[in-house]
């Protein structure tokens, strides 16, 4: 093997392991411990805080202090990391098919470790939101995650877009955690809502499994339909937050950034929708949908910065 596959070979051991792909053969105690990290999904998991902070900083209409954005990060991130592994513990079988090398498949951590895995992140991030937001939050967290435990069950009858209003709470959250009184009086949050589950709708809608293997809502459509769908939503997702924009104070750049990365999307899609059983192109649409939501999070932010 040469000193340049050997540079492929570890960059995709990583990946595999940040995205949730998969880790190593062999159940050491270093594996055990990558094996931990794979369940969280880092580089899904930090969507998480950042959809979390868009919805706080359009609630507070500032910059929240610097010791609740610490804290709030990390009770995010442990709640959205206690989602993904939830769904590993129940998809295991599924998974021996689907993601042969994830951590429990693989038997390098037991299910039995999963679940308490995932209940220790789950409570984790409850307790600190509790302490450092309000119970509001802690209603919103539970609710995500028991429709986040039911998802797996629902997607296998029903389709994969039951999924987008799940994580679409998130921002929800965000707005609960420095604004609760508020939430049924403005309008904001529930565009923040429908927002982000407008993307999560087209983001998922490019995964290589939703576009050939399953159900898409109640049927299943083929897949070049499918793909076209996901450019649906992600029309309906720049409609949405030029709408928002409307609310917001320096909103230009937010808008050209929506412009900017909606056009990415779409120049993505357009090899998806010619070749969508082709999974060089599902994982390209994927890439550039998952990276839409970061710009898209950060470009809010930066609006009352």
């Amino acid at each position: 093997m040469t000193e340049k596959e050997k540079e492929q070979k570890k960059g995709s051991v990583i990946m595999g392991i940040l995205y949730g792909g998969g880790i190593p053969s062999g159940s050491n105690l270093k594996n055990k411990f990558l094996g931990m990290i794979c369940l969280q999904r880092p580089m899904v998991a930090v969507m998480g805080p950042l959809m979390f902070f868009a919805g706080a900083f359009i609630a507070l209409g500032k910059v929240p202090p610097v010791n609740s954005i610490i804290w709030g990060f990390i009770a995010v991130y442990a709640l959205t990391s206690a989602e993904h592994t939830i769904d590993d513990y129940i998809d295991k079988e599924i998974d021996k098919k689907k993601w042969p090398n994830r951590p429990l498949p693989t038997e390098t951590i037991s299910r039995r470790g999963g679940g308490i895995y995932a209940i220790s992140l789950a409570s984790f991030g409850i307790v600190l939101s509790f302490i450092f937001f309000n119970w509001q939050l802690v209603v919103v967290e539970f609710v995500a995650l028991g429709l986040g435990t039911l998802y797996p069950y629902l997607r296998d009858r029903i389709g994969y877009l039951v999924l987008p209003g799940i994580p679409a709470l998130i921002g929800i959250g965000g707005w609960v955690a420095y604004s609760p009184d508020t939430l049924f009086t403005s309008p904001l949050p529930w565009l923040l809502y429908l927002i982000f589950a407008s993307w999560q709708a087209f983001h998922i809608l490019t995964l290589p499994w939703a576009l050939t293997v399953t159900k898409t809502f109640f049927v299943k459509p083929k897949p070049r339909t499918v793909a076209k769908i996901s450019v649906i939503f992600s029309v309906l997702t720049l409609l949405l937050a030029l709408y928002l924009s409307s609310y917001l104070d320096n909103a230009l750049l937010f808008i050209i950034v929506m412009m900017v990365v909606s056009i990415i999307f779409w120049l993505s899609a357009v090899p998806l929708i010619r070749e969508p059983t082709d999974t060089k192109n599902s994982y390209r649409a994927v890439v550039v949908a998952s990276n839409y939501n970061i710009v898209l999070c950060v470009a809010l932010m930066f609006t009352v910065i």
